[in-house]
């Protein structure tokens, strides 16, 4: 459908117009001032319809920091710390912010595992499959940064209860290429790579993915929706310079007017202000109003899923007062129109769209139990340093009854002073303070025993990992959430990827043999020849928060020995499997040796399968090498491009490896004076010991070598840890 004409400003009697919150319908999208109306609609709208949700988020962000003496002002919509006597004692024991890097930290311990299903059974498709996981690893730890995208937003989320993950194709981003006529052979465009030559703007940038971790401040979803998954448009606000949009929207953006006023109500300069607590306000004052905020502008854009005669949704920029750009939303994943969020809820609310968060449970019972703390400590105070009752006319100077040891107090004759001694404190305070303590700890699921602190009157190890799992058992639904989150934004963004990236491109990731793994490839190398038939997605990653396997050392170590016991994990096959388990980094180098012949064997795989004669070197861990080769053997790749060339060229050398693990465990292996030539074919002799026979000699000796593991991971836990 056409989009409509951009304005370069906006009219002025409908930008003195009172706007109102409109319905998504209403809109005539065909009208660019509708579309401003709507969307500054609800921006102007947005704190009476929030200003409950925005008053416990930044209550929950003050208490995370400490500053939890604080009060809510309705009618700046700001928090604020009220004045109090000298003598006043306001203690702050912040248990808030140990529980919200408590949870934080669970989640995110265990690592993403990435997983994309091949699209059909045909083995190219899981050559394809292979390609598009390498290369969802490579985005993660490289452009992306998705390590400290994914802490930032899990700390919005454990403070609101709600983490966003933003996906953008910025142009400007990635590596730059230099163009030259001297590279091409079309005459229609030497002309024009000449002028961009003398211009000298032939240095373009090839673009690439982006992520952002966005605050549930900047996000304005529909009101009417109940359901983050199924969300139908939203308006996603940020806080730009003037001088950012007129270089961004040179067409449309010049000479923009700044937002100063609604710029000072962002929630950027609000929390900024709340790491600097004053006696009346934290929304700031006029002078930083006029240097933090000044020459600044709201961005407001609005994504939608497909909706009448738009089957593939819009996307649309407003910023004073003006629409800047209208265009179809290019996102899409798993075969449908999306919106590139992420959406990162801790606790859902039934029949509510906005979810809650631990931390909000918490914070009036951290009140309380700061209250009893002050109190407390201004009992204390006034015991050790009591009130005192002078009669008048006793002649006492007001600096007379200090602390100081020894003072001699003079007074009028009969008209002594008299200290008043308050009534002890009732045990039931001191009470209330640890109900307090443990009301918090049932609120957010953070007990003692995860705290790494023992319950009183459980001695028992395996009790203990049993209480701890309870614990942690409650994150389920939230990592659920999360992983549903990162998957849509892996498909996505593989989506973007293979329309975008129209040259070759270089990943490198490490590999399953702790290697770095090179590999090119281009856009359209990650989709194959199904694409069009209906139900085909090639772009169907899962992600996995960890191995399932329990957060700390011993019940991992446990899991690991009843899991070696019951012979589901074998100490020779799977140490290395075992090894990642345990997270042994010392253990690790001993098999160093191992990895490297794995990672040669995978090497000369490559070459047999070209048709090349491949050697066996004497050093080779032949054992490690046949092992290798076998599981080859069964992947998609070999079934795809074996010949019978490559075929003989595999059988060769496996034979040669049986022959010589078999000669090195009798002894009778000669090692040669020489390294032979790797690519020079050395005639087949035949061999007096049957390797077959002999092989199982090798495979036994090798099992001294693991024996060190098997101890490692075999000593059961201590029945009690006391």
């Amino acid at each position: 459908m056409p989009m409509p004409r951009l304005l370069r400003r906006p009219s002025k009697q409908r930008e003195r117009k009172e706007r109102r919150l409109r319905t998504f319908a209403s809109v005539d999208w065909q009208d660019s001032e509708d579309i401003v109306e709507f969307v500054m609609g609800m921006w102007d709208t947005r704190r009476q319809r929030r200003w409950w949700l925005e008053k416990a988020w930044y209550t929950n962000i003050s208490f995370f920091l400490g500053h939890q003496w604080v009060e809510w002002n309705s009618n700046t919509g700001s928090l604020y710390q009220p004045k109090v006597p000298s003598y006043r004692v306001r203690i702050t024991a912040n248990l808030i912010q140990g529980i919200a890097r408590k949870i934080m930290s669970t989640i995110i311990s265990q690592r993403p595992i990435w997983s994309v299903q091949p699209a059909t059974g045909d083995p190219q498709d899981a050559l394809i499959a292979r390609l598009t996981e390498k290369v969802m690893k490579y985005y993660w730890g490289g452009p992306l940064k998705a390590n400290q995208k994914l802490v930032d937003a899990m700390m919005w989320m454990v403070t609101t209860g709600l983490g966003v993950w933003r996906l953008h194709w910025d142009p400007s981003k990635s590596s730059e290429l230099l163009l030259s006529s001297n590279d091409v052979e079309d005459v229609s465009l030497i002309d024009n790579l000449k002028k961009l030559e003398s211009s000298g703007k032939n240095l373009i940038n090839l673009g690439d993915a982006t992520l952002e971790a966005k605050s549930p401040f900047q996000i304005d979803p529909d009101p009417w929706a109940t359901d983050f998954t199924d969300l139908q448009w939203l308006v996603d606000t940020s806080l730009r310079s003037v001088e950012w949009v007129e270089e961004r929207y040179p067409e449309t953006g010049m000479g923009v007017e700044a937002d100063d006023s609604d710029a000072m109500n962002f929630f950027q300069k609000r929390i900024a202000d709340l790491a600097a607590p004053s006696q009346r306000s934290f929304s700031g004052s006029s002078q930083s109003k006029n240097r933090d905020t000044q020459n600044m502008v709201n961005i407001h854009e609005l994504f939608s899923k497909p909706f009448g005669k738009y089957r593939r949704g819009i996307y649309a920029v407003v910023a004073g007062n003006r629409l800047l750009d209208i265009r179809v939303n290019q996102w899409r994943a798993n075969g449908e129109v999306i919106l590139p969020y992420g959406f990162f809820e801790e606790i859902r609310v039934p029949g509510r769209l906005w979810p809650t968060c631990a931390i909000e449970q918490a914070v009036s019972l951290q009140a309380e139990y700061n209250l009893g703390r002050s109190q407390v400590v201004e009992n204390r105070n006034l015991m050790s340093k009591p009130k005192w009752m002078v009669p008048a006319g006793a002649n006492i100077g007001e600096n007379a009854l200090t602390s100081e040891p020894g003072e001699i107090v003079t007074h009028s004759f009969g008209l002594a002073p008299v200290a008043w001694v308050p009534p002890p404190l009732p045990p039931y305070v001191l009470r209330t303070l640890e109900l307090a303590r443990t009301d918090i700890q049932d609120a957010t699921m953070i007990h003692e025993v995860s705290q790494a602190k023992a319950p009183s009157g459980v001695k028992s190890g395996k009790a203990i990992l049993a209480l701890q799992e309870q614990d942690q058992s409650v994150l389920a639904p939230t990592v659920m959430c999360i992983e549903d989150a990162i998957s849509m934004i892996g498909s996505a963004l593989m989506e973007v990827v293979s329309r975008k990236v129209t040259e070759k491109r270089m990943v490198k990731i490490a590999g399953d043999n702790e290697l770095y793994e090179v590999e090119e490839f281009m856009g359209k190398d990650l989709i194959g020849k199904s694409k069009n038939r209906p139900g085909v997605n090639y772009f169907d990653v899962k992600v996995k928060m960890g191995n399932q396997l329990p957060h700390t050392p011993e019940a991992k170590r446990q899991a690991i020995t009843e899991l070696t016991n019951a012979g589901i994990l074998n100490v020779e096959r799977d140490r290395d499997r075992i090894l990642d388990m345990l997270e042994l980094g010392a253990v690790e180098t001993l098999y160093d040796t191992v990895r490297m012949d794995r990672a040669n064997q995978r090497k000369e795989n490559r070459l047999m399968m070209d048709g090349n004669f491949v050697q066996v070197q004497d050093y080779d861990n032949d054992l490690v090498h046949i092992e290798t080769m076998e599981a080859f053997q069964k992947t998609p790749e070999y079934a795809s491009r074996r010949s019978d060339k490559s075929i003989g060229r595999m059988n060769d050398h496996k034979t040669q490896h049986l022959e010589n693990a078999a000669a090195k465990a009798d002894g009778s292996y000669q090692i040669p004076l020489t390294d032979p030539d790797p690519t020079k074919e050395v005639p087949q002799q035949e061999s007096a010991v049957d390797p077959f026979e002999q092989i199982a000699l090798l495979r036994a000796a090798e099992q001294a070598a693991v024996a060190p593991l098997q101890e490692a991971i075999a000593e059961p836990l201590p029945e009690s840890v006391f």
